[in-house]
């Protein structure tokens, strides 16, 4: 049993270390090489998405694209939203066959090894912990680029009353500004030069980035283009508005951070609790996955803790 287990967690681990090498990996090819990929089979070794390719032998590619066709088309979307969001360069169906193919590996080899608890556990550590990885990276980019924002807006006020025009403006932001915001306007900026209006790629980067500041913003300025006046000392405007309100956002995430505290730690005592147990004694638990009354509790259990934390924090969200 020591053995399974042992290769189950090399397995797993070797399948996680692959997908992070080639995410993280630094690409240090020269010129010459990167000319040849173009030169390959573009079905193989052609990326104009300028995404990161997990598989690339047959094998996995039939599985990726197995995965492709049979995942629900919903899911892919949101999968790719969310991975465009945090700046991760994955394919959602690959990021989902790696996803699924590693936790059902390590809970096979955990259920052989340990047992249906054992296997429980894998399954949660293994599904919920990217999950909540590219959430974390997603949600600290979104509050960059928010945060960010008054300055922005600052910034192309000051740059038109020094004379540039609105659209030479905003390639100054995408210049001085950093990411997230910077490569953002740049994106803008460029579909511009290529002929499309400016307001809707603004329109557009405020969608991606879930920005309600800058959708406001982009109304103003087509309000503006019908109406007329002074476009910096509206800029000016809703950039202090915006930043008051970043404010009282900021006050009432001081307030509520004992809130928030108490309900992850409510959220993880049970699990850390029963991982204890389960180290200690492991027999203590054996009834709650061997016996149905005891399976049926730890299902209800469980469904209470995430009703319990999702509770906490929707009461804790206030939207300013």
């Amino acid at each position: 049993m020591i053995i399974l287990l042992a290769l189950g967690v090399a397995a797993a681990m070797g399948l996680l270390a692959f997908v992070l090498l080639y995410v993280f990996a630094k690409d240090d090819a020269d010129v010459p090489n990167r000319l040849n990929d173009y030169a390959e089979d573009a079905a193989v070794s052609a990326r104009t998405d300028g995404t990161v390719a997990l598989a690339e032998t047959k094998v996995l590619q039939d599985a990726v694209h197995l995965t492709e066709r049979f995942a629900p088309k919903g899911l892919l979307a949101k999968v790719e939203h969310a991975l465009e969001q945090a700046d991760l360069p994955l394919r959602p169906a690959e990021v989902l066959f790696f996803w699924s193919s590693t936790t059902a590996v390590a809970a096979i080899f955990g259920l052989f090894a340990g047992g249906l608890g054992l296997a429980i556990v894998i399954i949660g550590a293994l599904a919920v912990g990217p999950s909540f990885f590219v959430m974390r990276k997603r949600r600290k980019r979104l509050n960059a680029f928010a945060e960010a924002l008054p300055d922005a807006l600052q910034l192309l006020a000051g740059s038109m009353r020094s004379g540039f025009s609105f659209v030479q403006a905003v390639g100054a932001v995408a210049q001085e500004a950093a990411d997230p915001l910077g490569g953002q306007f740049q994106l803008a900026f460029n579909e511009n030069r290529l002929g499309r209006p400016l307001e809707e790629s603004l329109d557009e980067v405020a969608t991606k980035m879930e920005s309600a500041d800058l959708a406001w913003v982009v109304l103003a300025l087509s309000i503006q283009r019908e109406v007329g006046g002074n476009l910096a000392e509206l800029l000016d405007t809703v950039a202090y508005t915006i930043a008051e309100r970043e404010r009282v956002r900021r006050e009432i995430s001081v307030l509520t951070a004992e809130g928030r505290l108490s309900a992850g730690f409510l959220g993880v005592l049970p699990i850390g609790l029963a991982l204890a147990i389960m180290l200690l004694n492991p027999s203590y638990l054996d009834p709650l996955v061997s016996e149905p009354i005891g399976i049926a509790l730890v299902v209800g259990a469980v469904l209470l803790n995430i009703t319990g934390f999702l509770w906490l924090r929707k009461v804790l969200d206030i939207e300013v």
